[in-house]
């Protein structure tokens, strides 16, 4: 199971002082949900030499798009705040928050490393500026738009509806790592973590089921206050709201590969009896279920079954050069797969655009 580290280069060295983690479920258009991730970091230099770069993996697939650099949002006073729920003070690159100022990174370059990554895996190098010199210290934020969820975030489904999710997160998390065998070469070079603030942001139709470890706090999110911070409209309706999950690693307790952060989120649905809805799809169901077991639909199997066998005895070169066709279409499909699966991507794509459009069109 993949897990979310950040690695250094093989002879690097610097500490992460403090990282804050944000999974943001936002609402899109025909139910469509877009998932992205912020990760906040707290760098200082610990060598002579200064670090360029540093590696993160994460517990997703993610859009080629790349790694968007979120320095910018961050200048602004009011943004800021929002981000480290404190008074900040800005001056040109330098915030000060929790009364200890750093200087504002930026993210030079970012580069997905395609020979350690998977469906629902990803690996980046990222170049930051300036260079992290020794005692100092360099604050990065980043966001990375979520592909593939993998087993971060699995969502329950009812007659294809869905009525809740599964959220399960790991930092530094090596060992259920096995199925990704391409991160096992850097297991020595994950970062210790002293400080992690790790939050999952969900629409609030989603109720908490069961969560562990504890909570830090839960609370109700005033989106449209987040709106110059995402880019967006968080919620296609401006009725719906978020509910934020807020996990803190123990003080003292430093997250690392012996001693691995682990949430887990059972998130549902809350099916009341006056919820018509529920009660359409039941019926629906129940009524065509009813027609296909007892009325028509079982007399047109069995008499369709017959039908075929008695074919097949009494016309055999019918039957093979069936058989042999139903082969050449079913080659003739694979064949054209990978013109399928471009189809397919292309038609994502576009809908994504149009969603991406739309939700920030509505921001205005």
């Amino acid at each position: 199971m993949a897990f979310f580290a950040i690695i250094r280069d093989h002879d690097d060295s610097f500490e992460v002082l403090q990282c804050h983690i944000n999974i943001w479920c936002l609402g899109g258009i025909l139910g469509h949900s877009n998932f992205v991730w912020d990760v906040g970091l707290r760098l200082k230099g610990s060598v002579d030499k200064k670090v360029t770069k540093l590696y993160m993996a994460f517990p997703f697939g993610a859009e080629g798009s790349g790694i968007e650099d979120l320095h910018d949002r961050l200048i602004h006073q009011h943004t800021a705040e929002l981000v480290f729920g404190s008074p900040v003070k800005i001056d040109g690159d330098e915030i000060t928050y929790d009364e200890h100022p750093v200087v504002l990174g930026r993210v030079d370059t970012s580069r997905r490393i395609e020979d350690k990554c998977g469906p629902d895996y990803s690996f980046w190098e990222i170049a930051i500026a300036p260079t992290l010199a020794k005692d100092k210290e360099l604050y990065v934020r980043i966001r990375i738009r979520i592909a593939r969820c993998g087993s971060t975030w699995v969502w329950k489904r009812s007659l294809g509806r869905k009525n809740g999710a599964l959220v399960d997160l790991r930092v530094s998390d090596v060992r259920e790592a096995v199925a990704v065998e391409p991160w096992g070469s850097f297991k020595d070079r994950i970062v210790s973590i002293e400080k992690l603030n790790l939050l999952v942001i969900a629409p609030d139709f989603l109720q908490m089921r069961a969560v562990s470890p504890a909570l830090r706090y839960m609370r109700l999110l005033e989106s449209r206050a987040w709106e110059n911070y995402l880019g967006q409209s968080p919620n296609l309706l401006g009725r719906r709201r978020l509910i934020i999950y807020h996990w803190r690693s123990q003080k003292g307790e430093p997250v690392d590969v012996k001693t691995p952060f682990l949430a887990f989120l059972d998130l549902s649905r809350d099916y009341g009896f006056v919820r018509p809805a529920n009660h359409v799809r039941a019926a629906i169901f129940i009524v065509v279920m009813a027609a296909i077991v007892y009325g028509y639909g079982g007399g047109f199997a069995r008499d369709s079954w017959s039908w075929a066998t008695h074919f097949a005895q009494q016309n055999k070169l019918a039957s093979i050069i069936g058989g042999a066709g139903a082969l050449t279409i079913f080659f003739g499909i694979q064949k054209s797969w990978p013109l399928i699966r471009n189809v397919v991507r292309t038609c994502r794509a576009v809908f994504l655009a149009v969603e991406d459009w739309f939700l920030k069109s509505k921001r205005k």
